[in-house]
C-alpha cells in the first residue's frame, strides 16, 4: 500500500562503509599505521573493497589483502550481485579481521560473549575519544573477562545501565515520564512559536538533545547553556577523527574543544552535588564510579558517553523516521486515522488569560497509543533496519572454531556489518528492498519480530545490545506521534516556496549507527486547521503528565 523500493540503501554505500571501516581504522592505529594520511588511504581503499569484495572470486576463509585491490577494481558489481559470503578475512599489517554476513554466523558470535568480548572495544573507544586519565583506563580494564568476584568499575556501569534501562523498571517508567512532559513543553513552548522554515534535523536534534538532558540530569541540566550542547554536537561530529588517537587538538579542533566543554560543564555538575536532583539514571551512574574511587575529572569524562549514547542515533533516527514518514502522503492520512482514534475529547475548558475564548481540551494517553498502535513500533523497527549503518565489533579472545566451521586466530577482530544482515533475502523475504512499516507486525495486530531476534542489529546483539534502546524508541514514537497529530510539514526551497520532498544523503561517520543527512532538510511547521486553538494534554498510563 505505501510500501517503496529503497534499492539506493540495499547496495553498501561510502556513507554506509564508512562505519565498517571506522573500526578497521581503530585497529590500524593499534597496529601502528604511521600517520593519518596513511590511515586516511587505507581507509579509501576498504571502503572500495567493501563494496565489490564479494564479487572478486574470494572464497570462503580465503584472505583478502590491501594488495588485492587491482582484482577487485575490475568488478563494478553492487554488494550481493553475485555471491554472499558468510564470512571473510581482511588481513591488514599482519592482523586479521574477520566480516561475518551470515545470519546463522552471527547467531554464534553473539552466544559465545566469552570468546567474542566486546570489552576490548569499549575500553579502547573510552581510551581514545573520551581521554580518561591513566588510572581511569586501568579501573576501566580491570576484571576484563568478568570472572572475578569482584565485578570492577566497566561491569558495575554495564550493570547498572541494563538493570536502570530495563524494560519495565522504576527508573525507565521515571525517565520516559520526564521525557514526553519535556517532548510536550517544547512542542507547546516552541514548535507552536516557529514562524518561518527551519532545519528538519538540527530542529529535531535540538528538540531531542533539551527534552532528553533535562529529564536526566535534572534542573541544573548543563546542556542548556549553548556552548555546552554545541560542544556535545561538535565532539560528535570528530569523533572519528579523535577516535584515532592521532594528535586530535590538531586533526580536530573543533571537536577536540567541544570535548573539553563539556568535560568542564560536568565536572562542575558533579562538583556542584547537582546530580543529587537528577535522575535515578543519573545518580546510579554516580555511585558506581564513586564505589571504586574514580576521580571527577574521569567520572565527568567517562559521563560524556552517557550523552553520546542518549543522543547521537536518537536524533538521526528520529529524523528519518519524521522524512521517509511525511514524504508519504498515503502513510501520513493512514497514521492519522489511526492515531485520531486514541484522541479522547473533554468537556473540561481551560480559560486563556488573554481572551475570552475557552480552548477544548485533547487527551492522548501515550501507553495506549504505543500498546494499540502497532504499526508505530513496526514503522520505527523498519526505518533502523533500513537505516542502521553500524558494524558490531568484537575481539577474539582465544582461538575458537565458530559454528564448528571457521577456525578463528586469537586476539583478531570480527565485525558484523548490520547493512549485510538487514538486506539479507533469505531472512527478510522477497521484500527485503522495500521499505515496508508493517513488516513487524503479525497478521493478527499483534507486534512481532518475525525474524530471529540476532537478524535484527539495530542496537547490536548478544552481551552488547544497547541498554538505552527502548527509551529511545519511546522518544521516537512520541514525537512522531505529537508531529502528525498537530502539525503540517511542508518542504520548501531556499526561497521558502513548497517544494517536493528530496532523500539528503548520509553524511559518513566512523561510529554512529544511524548516520545524519549530509544536507538539511528545509521545512515550514504549522499547526493543522483541524486541531487549531485546542489545548493538548498527553498522558502516560492515564496518569497525565502535560
Amino acid at each position: 500500500m505505501y510500501s517503496r523500493e529503497w534499492n539506493e540503501k540495499v547496495d553498501v554505500s561510502d556513507a554506509d562503509v564508512t562505519s565498517l571501516s571506522g573500526s578497521w581504522l581503530c585497529e590500524i592505529a593499534e597496529i601502528g599505521a604511521s600517520n593519518l594520511a596513511i590511515a586516511s588511504g587505507i581507509q579509501k581503499v576498504i571502503v572500495f573493497a567493501c563494496r565489490h569484495l564479494r564479487l572478486a572470486g574470494f572464497e570462503s576463509g580465503d584472505y583478502a589483502h590491501v594488495s588485492d585491490v587491482a582484482v577487485v577494481v575490475k568488478s563494478q558489481q553492487t554488494f550481493r550481485t553475485r555471491t554472499s559470503l558468510p564470512i571473510y578475512t581482511l588481513e591488514l599489517f599482519g592482523h586479521n579481521i574477520y566480516v561475518v554476513n551470515s545470519v546463522e554466523l552471527v547467531s554464534g558470535v553473539d552466544r559465545n560473549a566469552h570468546d567474542f568480548s566486546f570489552a576490548p572495544y569499549l575500553i579502547q573507544f573510552a581510551a581514545r575519544t573520551l581521554h580518561p586519565s591513566e588510572d581511569g583506563t586501568k579501573k576501566l580494564s580491570e576484571n576484563m573477562d568478568g570472572k572475578d568476584s569482584d565485578p570492577g568499575l566497566r561491569i558495575q556501569t554495564q550493570n547498572v545501565m541494563r538493570e536502570s534501562m530495563a524494560a519495565g523498571s522504576s527508573t525507565l517508567d521515571t525517565l520516559s515520564r520526564e521525557v514526553l512532559k519535556q517532548l510536550c513543553n517544547l512542542v507547546d513552548t516552541e514548535v507552536c512559536a516557529i514562524d518561518g522554515p527551519v532545519g528538519l534535523f538540527h530542529w529535531v536534534r535540538d528538540m531531542i538533545t533539551t527534552a532528553t538532558t533535562n529529564a536526566v540530569y535534572g534542573p541544573a541540566n548543563p546542556f542548556l547553556r549553548k556552548d555546552v550542547a554545541d560542544g556535545l554536537w561538535a565532539f560528535e561530529k570528530d569523533l572519528g577523527q579523535i577516535a584515532l588517537g592521532w594528535f586530535p587538538k590538531f586533526i580536530a579542533p573543533q571537536g577536540y574543544q567541544g570535548r573539553q566543554v563539556l568535560v568542564n560543564a560536568l565536572v562542575d555538575y558533579f562538583q556542584n552535588k547537582s546530580h543529587e536532583d537528577g535522575s535515578p539514571l543519573v545518580k546510579a551512574r554516580y555511585n558506581a564510579n564513586k564505589m571504586y574511587n574514580v576521580s571527577l575529572e574521569d567520572l565527568a569524562r567517562f559521563e560524556s558517553s552517557l550523552t553520546i549514547a542518549l543522543l547521537v542515533n536518537t536524533a538521526p533516527a528520529t529524523f528519518w523516521t519524521l522524512f521517509l514518514v511525511l514524504s508519504n502522503p498515503t502513510l501520513v492520512l493512514d497514521l492519522r486515522q489511526q492515531l485520531e482514534m486514541f484522541i479522547r475529547p473533554s468537556q473540561d475548558h481551560s480559560s486563556d488569560e488573554s481572551s475570552s475564548e475557552n480552548h477544548p481540551k485533547i487527551h492522548v494517553d501515550m501507553a495506549q497509543v504505543l500498546k494499540e498502535c502497532p504499526i508505530l513500533k513496526s514503522l520505527v523497527e523498519e526505518v533502523l533496519r533500513i537505516r542502521s549503518a553500524n558494524a558490531s565489533g568484537r575481539m577474539v579472545m582465544r582461538e575458537t572454531l565458530l559454528n564448528n566451521q571457521y577456525l578463528l586466530r586469537a586476539n583478531s577482530t570480527v565485525l558484523i556489518p548490520s547493512a549485510s544482515v538487514h538486506t539479507d533475502a533469505s531472512v527478510w523475504g522477497a521484500t527485503v528492498n522495500q521499505f515496508d512499516p508493517s513488516r513487524f507486525i503479525k497478521d493478527g495486530g499483534s507486534q512481532m519480530l518475525l525474524q530471529p531476534a540476532y537478524a535484527y542489529r539495530a542496537f547490536g546483539g548478544g552481551a552488547a545490545l544497547c541498554p538505552g534502546r527502548f527509551l529511545a524508541t519511546m522518544e521516537i514514537l512520541s514525537i512522531l506521534t505529537m508531529i502528525l497529530l498537530r502539525f503540517d510539514i511542508t518542504p520548501v526551497d531556499s526561497k521558502g516556496r513548497a517544494t517536493q520532498w528530496r532523500e539528503p544523503k548520509s553524511r559518513p561517520h566512523i561510529l554512529t549507527s544511524i548516520l545524519s543527512p549530509a544536507k538539511d532538510v528545509p521545512v515550514v511547521i504549522k499547526e493543522r486547521e483541524k486541531y487549531r486553538g485546542m489545548t493538548w494534554c498527553f498522558s502516560l498510563n492515564n496518569e497525565q503528565i502535560h
